[in-house]
């Protein structure tokens, strides 16, 4: 299959499923549990209809359990939170649909926890 990213993607983890649940203008949304059992959300700019020529992709998480950041975390898409961090996703494939390692860092610090990440 080749076009626009599917909006009901699904890939396992150690840590829980990963869903990508929607978009928000170019922004997707995903939903997953963050290494310390928080329910919380991916948000990846850019990346809407990216079934193709997928590669690195930068953006954040943000989860409304606890207090993890001095600052809230706000999305266009309602999305919000005071825990949150940056997120590297790097695709095994640049077609989906692929398994990806997904990285997070807490607050301002760089992405240093990984989670493998298979497409179901």
């Amino acid at each position: 299959m080749t076009g626009v990213a599917l909006a009901d993607e699904v890939w396992t983890s150690n840590q829980g499923d990963i869903v990508y649940v929607g978009d928000n203008n170019n922004d997707a949304i995903f939903a997953f549990t963050y290494y310390n059992g928080q329910d919380a959300a991916i948000i990846l700019p850019g990346f809407t209809r990216q079934w193709d020529y997928r590669h690195t992709n930068l953006g954040v998480w943000i989860s409304q359990v606890g207090n993890a950041c001095d600052s809230e975390m706000v999305h266009a898409s309602g999305v919000r939170g005071t825990s949150w961090g940056k997120v590297k996703i790097e695709w095994a494939k640049t077609t989906g649909p692929s398994d990806f390692v997904l990285t997070t860092g807490d607050c301002e610090a760089e992405p240093t926890v990984k989670l493998w990440a298979k497409a179901k």
